[in-house]
């Protein structure tokens, strides 16, 4: 995996490992929960975590305008990462490139296999 190769470069936008670290949380106490919590901890607990700034505010409210004129609905979490990447120059790394191919000005890249359907 290119993570491994690539690992101390790479950071985390705040909002996704909030949405990470709550649906590890949101499971229920087991085996499967301690599991997730300890490999996601193994990943990301080294990583720097990146800031929704005013650079990244700013930047997402001129994206969101421009795509309410055009009538692209996008999700709070998905802009607030798009945002955080595109203001810092960096590649946005998912599984789920389509949730960002609306936003200009970002670099996206999906690292493991193909898309999901």
């Amino acid at each position: 995996m290119r993570f491994r190769k690539d690992a101390k470069r790479c950071s985390m936008p705040a909002p996704a490992f909030y949405e990470i670290a709550f649906g590890i949380r949101a499971l229920p106490d087991g085996r499967r929960r301690r599991t997730l919590a300890e490999g996601f901890l193994a990943i990301a607990g080294s990583m720097r975590v990146l800031s929704f700034d005013r650079k990244a505010a700013l930047w997402l409210a001129d994206e969101n305008a421009r795509l309410r004129r055009v009538g692209v609905a996008v999700g709070v979490l998905d802009a607030q990462i798009a945002a955080i990447a595109a203001t810092r120059d960096h590649v946005l790394v998912t599984r789920n490139t389509r949730d960002f191919a609306s936003y200009r000005e970002l670099r996206v890249e999906m690292w493991w296999g193909n898309e999901p359907p």
